[in-house]
C-alpha cells in the first residue's frame, strides 16, 4: 500500500470426516510487527475478514430440502 503498510491474504483447507473446511482470511499489517519469524499475531490484523465455507455431508445435511426452496421460491 501506499503508507507502507502489508495486504495479507490467507487461505487453509481442512478436511475432517468427509467435510472440507476453507477459512479464508483477510487484513492489513504493518511491516515492523512482522515478527524475525515472519509470523504475526491475530490481533495484529487491521481490518481483518474471517470467511469460513464448508462443504460435504455437514453442508448437505443443512442445506433446505427441495419443498422449502419451492416454497421459498413462491413466496
Amino acid at each position: 500500500m501506499p503508507n507502507g503498510n502489508l495486504m495479507l491474504k490467507g487461505v487453509h483447507k481442512v478436511e475432517v470426516n468427509d467435510e472440507i473446511q476453507e477459512i479464508n482470511l483477510t487484513g492489513t499489517v504493518r511491516p515492523k510487527d512482522i515478527s524475525g519469524s515472519n509470523t504475526i499475531f491475530s490481533y495484529q490484523v487491521a481490518n481483518a475478514n474471517l470467511v469460513v465455507k464448508g462443504t460435504g455431508t455437514v453442508g448437505d445435511a443443512s442445506a433446505p430440502g427441495w419443498l422449502t426452496r419451492v416454497f421459498n421460491w413462491i413466496f
